[in-house]
């Protein structure tokens, strides 16, 4: 499965989502956000997830708003989680 940073198509052929990923100084994957193909990062249609970590190693992840598809990328770092 192919992995982008900048909003391309992941996982195999015909598969309908994108991936956004923010990282944290040390290079760890702070936030991932999940949505159709073709959506806007500035539309309220994507899933979005915060991970934390100690030292390099991850001790949780929360969704924002439950894990709905409505939140607004672009807005990642502003958002409750959960």
């Amino acid at each position: 499965m192919a992995q982008t940073r900048n909003g391309q198509i992941f996982g195999p052929p015909n598969f309908p989502y994108i991936f956004e990923m923010a990282f944290d100084v040390s290079d760890n994957l702070e936030y991932a956000g999940f949505a159709a193909t073709g959506v806007p990062t500035s539309t309220p249609a994507w899933k979005i997830m915060k991970f934390t970590y100690s030292g390099n190693n991850l001790i949780s992840g929360r969704l924002a708003n439950a894990g709905e598809y409505d939140q607004i990328w672009d807005n990642y770092l502003s958002l409750d989680y959960a």
